[in-house]
């Protein structure tokens, strides 16, 4: 960082998108369940790591902090240090904004004396001396140690509820659970938007005078390494492309427009003869893998994206289509935008929290007789199925009410 004597700064030697400083210090500190402190400027993350502890900026300073990835503060014990002027209080709540549901536990703190971190270290002020601050609120009383650790204890986990695991889906996701690191919950949901994919559009549920078919749309929120989006993934991929080899061709990857969506699943147009003629396709099913959600919105965000509008040249009145998605928490912040809540493109998705269930030396691959056993139960599956609506028993409309 250069400093010019007009106190003008410049900046070289960053990636692009910027990342965040100490960032190879700040993995160590989160891996090791350690503090870290999130400041506004290099000096006072230079005057914190002189007391002993981990410290982290947005390069440039105040109102930059958009510019970076927070995923690396998935699951940290994160103290924001709020400048006492107009940029830091308006710098801090950006800080809380990107991590809050990414970093276990936030807390926004203020020097005891001087104006930033820097001014309290450089005072004599010791950490437990830093002043707790609710955002936009005056300081209030200076915290003991032991009240800061008790704000910063992480919450517990949560844990898929045994209900979850029923039928032969539950059955599928207990075969296999010893032997991957991915989440359970991940798991499940992906095997029933592959399952409900591969099936086809013949089985559905009728409600309210409407076929609902067998499609679940999952977004799986969970930190880039510590998630283990993928490994959910890759696990149910595997299993149905071996209970159905064909099945990887209506596999995609890329939702880069609402006109190559449409055209996977395209109706036939023009008459048979005429040299525009297209078949279309007869098949319509496609599962659509999206391992990084957050380009999607941003894509849906550009100005003349047909990707989440209803308009196009071609058209697929009948379709079969399901997604999967994967996103980390900051992304999900930071690229929503309160028209995909109006407008319902959340709505459409079941969002499923993600966190690698164990550590296994090779990753977990699963053993040969576990493969065997879980393309039985899929292909037993699809063949009970019956390509007609459903409706509820009377005992399951009691459940369901």
């Amino acid at each position: 960082v250069i400093r010019s004597a007009a106190k003008e700064f410049r900046q070289t030697g960053t990636d692009s998108p910027p990342e965040l400083y100490r960032l190879g210090k700040v993995k160590a500190a989160v891996a090791a369940g350690e503090q870290v402190y999130l400041v506004e400027g290099e000096k006072d993350v230079l005057a914190l790591e002189s007391v002993g502890v981990t410290a982290t900026t947005s390069p440039m300073g105040a109102g930059k902090w958009d510019k970076i990835d927070p995923s690396p503060l998935t699951g940290a014990t994160a103290i924001v240090v709020a400048h006492k002027d107009d940029a830091g209080r308006k710098h801090a709540p950006d800080i809380v904004a990107s991590i809050t549901g990414l970093a276990a536990s936030v807390v926004v703190v203020e020097a005891a004396e001087g104006k930033d971190a820097a001014d309290h270290i450089a005072a004599g002020r010791g950490l437990h001396e830093f002043v707790e601050v609710a955002l936009q609120v005056a300081p209030v009383t200076v915290l003991e140690e032991p009240e800061l650790d008790e704000l910063i204890a992480a919450p517990a986990w949560p844990k898929l509820k045994d209900e979850a695991l029923q039928g032969n889906a539950g059955l599928l996701v207990r075969l296999v659970e010893d032997s991957t690191e991915a989440d359970p919950a991940a798991v499940l949901v992906s095997l029933l938007a592959a399952f409900g994919v591969w099936v086809g559009e013949g089985p559905g549920l009728r409600v309210a005078n409407d076929k609902h078919p067998p499609l679940v749309w999952p977004l799986i929120i969970g930190g880039t390494t510590a998630g283990a989006k993928g490994t959910s993934y890759a696990l149910v991929r595997h299993l149905v492309e071996q209970a159905d080899p064909t099945f990887a061709d209506h596999i995609v990857s890329g939702l880069s427009s609402g006109e190559g969506l449409v055209e996977r699943v395209r109706d036939e147009h023009g008459e048979p003869g005429d040299k525009d003629f297209d078949a279309g396709v007869s098949d319509k099913r496609l599962l659509v893998f999206e391992s990084e959600f957050s380009a999607v919105l941003a894509r849906m965000a550009r100005q003349g994206s047909t990707l989440g509008a209803k308009t196009s040249t071609l058209s697929a009145k009948t379709h079969h289509v399901g997604v999967i998605a994967h996103v980390t928490p900051g992304e999900l912040v930071a690229k929503l935008e309160q028209s995909d809540l109006e407008g319902g493109t959340i709505n459409r998705f079941l969002p499923v929290l993600s966190k690698r269930s164990r550590d296994l030396p090779e990753g977990g691959n699963l053993p040969a007789t576990a493969i065997e056993k879980a393309v039985d139960i899929l292909c037993d599956a699809k063949v009970v199925v019956k390509r007609e609506v459903y409706t509820r028993t009377d005992n399951a409309c009691r459940v369901w009410e």
